[in-house]
């Protein structure tokens, strides 16, 4: 099973155990696929990382804070799924250090700079994709592209706004 392959089967939690302990592939994929993984891998890492800021918010009710923290550990999941991809591919991701998130006031609303986040999140798997080499990896990138896009619409919902603002993707 190829790199894309292991994203795949990691990314899908049906996928049996095995298919996320293979060993590392004998073709090893182009240069930029792996640095496209290395960055989506730190991208989740940082997201994480706002999520356990924004978690520290009082304003937080508890069914939002649930919600909150089922989305962080999809994260971990998706970071955890890009790092085995890339020990597949015969590089080890370092350990990511993130750039740190902005300092927030105690009494803000954190679902906005969330939703802003998992947008931003969202649109860069998408440009990943289509860059990708293979099919496989495109597919595994894009499936985590459409969770952060949902994790996106259902932050706005919360926050009292249109889920889906517009029709279409904003390419920025």
């Amino acid at each position: 099973m190829g790199v894309g392959g292991v994203l795949l089967a990691a990314c899908n939690k049906a996928a049996a155990p095995s298919a996320t302990t293979a060993e590392p592939s004998s073709v090893a994929p182009p240069s930029a696929d792996v640095a496209l993984l290395e960055r989506a891998l730190a991208s989740e890492v940082s997201i994480g990382l706002l999520y356990e800021q924004e978690l520290m918010s009082p304003t937080i009710d508890p069914p939002t804070r649930a919600r909150l923290e089922s989305f962080r550990a999809h994260h971990r999941d998706h970071a955890d799924a890009f790092r085995r991809a890339l020990v597949l591919a015969g590089r080890p991701a370092a350990e990511v250090s993130p750039s740190p998130g902005p300092e927030m006031s105690s009494g803000h609303d954190p679902l906005p700079a969330l939703s802003a986040a998992e947008d931003q999140l969202a649109k860069a798997h998408l440009v990943a994709a289509g860059r990708l080499s293979t099919g496989e990896l495109a597919q595994a990138i894009a499936g985590v592209c459409g969770v952060e896009a949902r994790h996106a619409a259902v932050l706005r919902s919360l926050a009292g706004e249109a889920a889906i603002p517009s029709p279409f993707l904003d390419r920025q």
